[in-house]
């Protein structure tokens, strides 16, 4: 088993939808009948900084055949001053042939 650590910082698009419904059905397009403005909060998009941090093993299945078990924990950064980002967590299993 090989083990590592990863780092990276990076720009992350952060594009906000949201849906609404009334009794199932998708009305967040006729929102402007019902009276309902959407803010910034809950529409639109942004760019912001991005940090990666973490770590797994590489585990040699057969010759030169590896499979890699990973985390990574990502915080984006917030839009504005009011919010604090937002993290993300991912585990994940790969396959992958060394040459």
């Amino acid at each position: 088993m090989v083990p590592y650590v990863l780092a990276g910082i990076g720009v992350a698009k952060v594009s906000k939808t949201v849906a609404f419904t009334v009794g199932s059905a998708d009305v967040t397009s006729q929102l402007s009948q019902y009276g309902v403005v959407l803010g910034t909060d809950l529409s639109g998009d942004y760019t912001a900084p991005m940090t990666t941090f973490g770590g797994g093993v590489l585990w040699p299945v057969w010759r030169s055949v590896v499979l890699d078990f990973q985390f990574r924990l990502s915080h984006i950064g917030a839009e504005d001053a009011t919010t604090s980002g937002i993290n993300v967590g991912r585990a994940g299993l790969g396959f992958g042939v060394r040459f």
